[in-house]
């Protein structure tokens, strides 16, 4: 008799196809962090294809969900079902020297992160500063390692997996603490989350 499969709760079954030094293969934005992004250097972005989208990660209407069923095996549709419950419709960022809110579609490499606690991380970003009233910035990092004790993060240059890593905020991870700005490294497809939700298109969804 076949056991039941594990019930699927975060990433941490498949942080393992992750390069740790993904996010340094490409040389980090340059930009002005006390303004932001300006529409000119928005629009590039935009046509250098840049777009906060994770292919494979929509929720699915039940008819959809139907006719693809014989396809898509249910370890996909787990995953997905969990990263999306880490994820906020919207980011506030700097751009053009003003605080906004944007749909999360439109962050951008470059863009400014301003965090705050209860606020979800969007993008894979890089933390510049922790706001001068706070005394620190910490992540609930569930996703990615299954605990629930804040991941206390600083402004330093550090060595291990990203999602370990003192400098940098994942997508999917939560600011339970504090508060500060990051800017954007990756985004969409580049993201960590990108990179395991691609393995389940490469691998035709046979791996669990």
């Amino acid at each position: 008799m076949e056991s039941a499969p594990t019930k699927i709760i975060s990433l941490k079954r498949k942080l393992d196809i992750i390069d740790p030094d993904y996010l340094e293969k490409d040389a980090r934005p340059k930009v002005d962090v006390t303004k932001g992004l300006t529409k000119a250097e928005i629009a590039e972005r935009r046509r250098l294809g840049y777009v906060n989208v994770i292919n494979g990660l929509t929720k699915q209407s039940w008819m959809s969900a139907f006719m693809c069923c014989a396809a898509r095996p249910s370890s996909q549709e787990d995953y997905t079902n969990v990263i999306l419950k880490y994820l906020s419709a919207e980011s506030k960022v700097l751009r053009d020297g003003k605080v906004v809110k944007i749909p999360r579609e439109e962050l951008v490499p470059g863009d400014i992160l301003i965090l705050s606690k209860g606020d979800k991380v969007n993008a894979d970003a890089l933390l510049l500063e922790i706001s001068k009233d706070e005394k620190e910035l910490a992540l609930n990092t569930f996703l990615y390692t299954e605990t629930d004790v804040p991941y206390q993060k600083e402004k330093i240059s550090s060595m291990g997996d990203p999602w370990e890593r003192q400098e940098l905020l994942l997508a999917g991870t939560e600011v339970v603490a504090g508060g500060g700005k990051a800017m954007v490294l990756a985004v969409g497809d580049q993201t960590a989350i990108g990179i395991i939700m691609k393995s389940f298109e490469e691998k035709g969804f046979k791996k669990r």
